[in-house]
């Protein structure tokens, strides 16, 4: 396997966090359909010009929910109302919450660490739940190339 001559850096931090915060849509979709990006998905980034490098997502829970389950959705930059646009990337378990003043709500981060190409977006959406009234905050740490 040939070397990497031309290493490349992130150039700037980039933080965005999701079109919708918090979010409380589930996905209404039944069977496969709930797991293909195109029901209720969030769009929470955009890769840039040169590209983007995703660290990790932040979930922060809004107060008291149901338990749930955040999907991951990648999309190659056209729209993610096409089922073959989307590719579902990872899941997780996201546990039920209750709000208080003097403890904490859930905190996750879930590693990513991957490249993401120019213009391709990643999408979340959360699977059927009960209640969602108090919904979850999603953050992401990337970079710009």
């Amino acid at each position: 396997m040939p070397a990497n001559t031309s290493p490349i850096f992130t150039v700037s931090a980039d933080l965005t966090w999701g079109t919708t915060n918090p979010i409380t849509t589930v996905n209404t979709g039944t069977g496969a359909t709930v797991y293909d990006g195109t029901t209720n998905a969030v769009l929470l980034f955009t890769g840039g010009s040169n590209g983007s490098f995703l660290q990790k997502i932040v979930c922060e829970a809004g107060g008291t929910n149901a338990v749930s389950v955040l999907r991951i959705h990648l999309n190659n930059g056209s729209t993610n109302a096409t089922a073959s646009n989307n590719s579902l990337y990872m899941q997780y378990s996201l546990p039920a919450t209750t709000a208080s003043n003097t403890t904490a709500t859930a905190h996750l981060e879930i590693p990513l660490m991957i490249q993401i190409p120019p213009n391709y977006r990643v999408y979340v959406s959360l699977g059927a739940a009960s209640n969602l009234a108090s919904g979850w905050y999603f953050n992401i740490v990337a970079g710009e190339y």
